[in-house]
């Protein structure tokens, strides 16, 4: 096997930022049969690349994506601008 088909996997968990499991994989397709066993939510801003790619990649990923709250808070302010403009 070449170094290049192997995949370190790092699982972290957020607050606080903690290392939970590290594994050594072979190929893109072990990599991608444990990463979606385990994502549970996947946060992202609102780019449509990155939805789409998401919607495309994983199983049951519409109920995966959470949105990040930056971007949530961008496009609200933006439509209460324009609903007070009008």
């Amino acid at each position: 096997m070449r170094a290049k088909d192997l995949y370190a996997q790092i699982l972290g968990i957020q607050s606080p930022w903690q290392i939970v499991d590290v594994k050594l994989l072979s190929g893109v397709g072990e990599v991608k049969v444990y990463v979606e066993t385990l994502i549970e939510i996947i946060s992202m801003d609102m780019w449509p690349a990155f939805i789409n790619a998401t919607l495309e990649s994983f199983p049951d990923a519409e109920n995966k994506i959470a949105f990040d709250k930056f971007h949530v808070d961008k496009y609200l302010g933006e439509a209460a601008n324009k609903v007070c403009r009008q």
